[in-house]
């Protein structure tokens, strides 16, 4: 993802992109059926229960 977004992974960048989880994370916390997720090794993922 860091290679996508910003072209370069750079410390810098990762504090950003942790920063944009985060805030993605609080904005869906009412909603119990989604979530995101940090699979060690892979990386982020959406995930939405029905």
């Amino acid at each position: 993802m860091m290679i996508a977004v910003w072209q370069r992974d750079e410390p810098s960048n990762r504090n950003s992109l942790h920063g944009y989880i985060h805030k993605l994370r609080r904005m869906l916390r009412h909603d119990p059926s989604i979530s995101i997720i940090n699979q060690r090794g892979f990386g982020y993922m959406l995930t939405i229960k029905h």
